[in-house]
């Protein structure tokens, strides 16, 4: 008896991207389905982190489709993506370097805010409900990449490793279906790579 194939997550078709004459990605096409690791791989510029610009709307494709859980992502504003479900952390990190952990934390919870500027000019009762449950979420990603000792800290003062981690953390607070990570073990020593790569494995369990 046949069955019909899952609907992809992720589905990129045939994606161009040109900058002036230089080609920088030409014809790539994959999916993704739900609950897959799925990896891009190739040497220093392939255009890998060209197509997490691409998926998270950076750039804009020259040529070809992307489409996210039934969104088309080619027609969708960036400053969308992530209310979507889409998050990322890149290659270079980019935190807020003198906030603390907990505060870059509670921002990348923000995409899931409605209460309106009114709202928070005069802290109502429902802005107040939204600032626990951020919190309680934070803590929550806090303590499932053991990053307690550090959340207070400021991420200036932060060694390279743990920079890392609070930027994956930013990114689950997102609460995202679909997670990019541009180069998540790159500048980790063995230790701080095995414990990369089991908390990739949790997520997707």
């Amino acid at each position: 008896m046949s069955t019909t194939p899952a609907t992809p997550l992720l589905s990129a078709r045939d994606l161009q991207v040109r900058f002036g004459g230089v080609l920088a990605v030409n014809g790539v096409s994959f999916d993704v389905q739900r609950g897959e690791v799925f990896t891009l791989i190739g040497p220093n510029g392939a255009g890998k982190t060209t197509v997490f610009n691409l998926i998270s709307r950076i750039y804009t494709p020259t040529a070809g489709s992307i489409e996210f859980n039934g969104t088309t992502l080619t027609s969708t504003p960036a400053h969308q993506v992530a209310a979507l479900g889409i998050a990322r952390t890149f290659q270079n990190i980019e935190l807020f370097e003198y906030a603390t952990v907990l505060q870059n934390l509670l921002i990348g919870h923000h995409v899931h805010r409605s209460t309106g500027v009114l709202s928070e000019i005069f802290f109502t009762g429902a802005v107040r409900r939204a600032e626990v449950k951020a919190r309680e979420a934070a803590e929550h990603v806090i303590e499932f990449l053991d990053l307690q000792h550090h959340r207070d800290s400021l991420v200036a003062g932060l060694p390279y490793g743990v920079r890392k981690v609070v930027e994956l953390a930013r990114a689950l607070c997102t609460q995202p279906k679909l997670l990019l990570l541009d180069e998540p073990s790159s500048g980790l020593n063995v230790e701080e790579t095995d414990d990369m790569a089991f908390w990739i494995q949790d997520i997707k369990n």
